[in-house]
């Protein structure tokens, strides 16, 4: 059996290890996988279920561990696929390594969708009013321009393939990459016509378990909550649902990732949960409650109204505003818990939801991961 062995600086759980295909490849080729998430890491905690063990994993302990390991493998020409979900600093890196007969692979999740042209405007219009965005920004300008110095110069590893997806995706990715790129829809949408076996009617709430965040973890914060006050947050929530139960004579469901197991169903006020399923329910969904998950992509592909919710406890850590960022992109507006809910216009904004469906996540000849990634992983090992 061929090994493929996957560098990836996200924490490998069960849906992202499904949306690539990891499961599937388990069976045909022997999976290592090198992570810089220790399998007791604090992302794991709470979790239901989440850690992909189909695998025989590697802990990388920073980037000079993972530089030795990848010249020890030179010589013997494994596939070596780098995946992840978010470009870090380590991809930058990767990409400087001249090490031979190495392949990067990143999945086409979605074209970033804050671009280098749109820098300088943001940062000057928010200058005064959001620091911890525009280190952020200026993170990002810094990664671009090394990437830009490095490739000018030549130095860069040139991967010989790269997924991506989108109009913008394949024209930054065709710079650096010509004629080396694969364009295909994102992987994080499910493309089956077929819908939920559930016939209630129903809308959906996207939960981003506001009470312990992972994501938080990952950089090792105290405070793991990503809400001012808990019980005011959830408190809000659930007076939400209930005036939108009232007013729309439908039920709201929630829908979990595995990040977090909630023991008890009161948090919510009793209401269904639902784990793993959020693609799947969403499609028999009347309409889209959420604030910033990227699980609402789903919703713009079987074009459905959102909400995009915004509550007073999500200051923290800027999260309205990235939430009426979400609703701008899609030429709508956030509603907060506590507005008046009875007169929504739930007419969706068609040509802005194909405009970035076609700029962010979709391919010209709608070619699907699943359909190459098999076919080039093949090729590699006839050659």
């Amino acid at each position: 059996m061929n090994k493929l062995i996957i560098y990836t600086c996200s924490p490998v759980n069960k849906v992202y290890a499904q949306k690539i295909l990891l499961d599937k490849l388990s069976l045909k080729y022997k999976l290592e996988i090198w992570s810089k998430f220790h399998e007791d890491h604090k992302y794991y905690k709470n979790s239901k279920s989440y850690k992909f063990n189909h695998a025989n994993y590697k802990y990388i302990k920073n980037n000079y561990d993972l530089y030795s390991k990848l010249n020890k493998i030179k010589k013997f020409n494994p596939l070596f696929l780098y995946i992840d979900y978010n470009a870090s600093l380590d991809f930058i890196f990767l990409f400087l390594l001249k090490c031979n007969n190495l392949h990067f692979i990143v999945p086409p999740r979605r074209t970033p969708f804050i671009y280098k042209k749109n820098y300088a405007n943001r940062f000057i219009k928010l200058f005064n009013k959001n620091f911890l965005y525009l280190i952020k920004i200026l993170n990002n300008l810094i990664k671009f321009f090394i990437f830009d110095f490095f490739n000018k110069l030549n130095l860069l590893q040139r991967p010989n393939i790269i997924f991506t997806c989108g109009l913008l995706g394949s024209k930054y990715w065709s710079k650096y990459l010509p004629n080396r790129i694969v364009i295909t829809d994102s992987i994080d949408f499910d493309y089956e016509r077929k819908l939920s076996k559930k016939k209630d009617n129903y809308a959906v709430y996207i939960d981003e378990s506001k009470l312990y965040s992972p994501d938080l973890a990952l950089i090792n914060k105290k405070n793991y909550s990503t809400v001012i006050d808990q019980q005011k947050f959830y408190k809000n929530l659930r007076l939400f649902f209930n005036r939108i139960e009232n007013t729309y004579f439908l039920k709201i469901i929630i829908l979990c990732s595995y990040k977090y197991d909630y023991k008890s169903r009161k948090i919510f006020g009793n209401r269904s949960l639902h784990y793993g399923k959020t693609n799947e329910l969403i499609k028999g969904s009347k309409f889209v409650i959420c604030h910033q998950s990227s699980g609402y992509w789903q919703a713009i592909y079987e074009k459905k109204y959102i909400i995009f919710l915004t509550d007073n406890n999500l200051k923290k850590y800027n999260q309205n505003l990235r939430i009426k960022y979400n609703a701008n992109l899609l030429g709508s507006k956030t509603i907060d818990t506590n507005d008046d809910i009875r007169f929504i216009n739930f007419q969706i904004n068609k040509k802005r939801y194909d405009q970035v469906l076609s700029k962010y996540f979709l391919s010209k000849k709608k070619i699907k991961y699943d359909k190459v990634i098999f076919d080039i992983i093949n090729k590699h090992y006839q050659k």
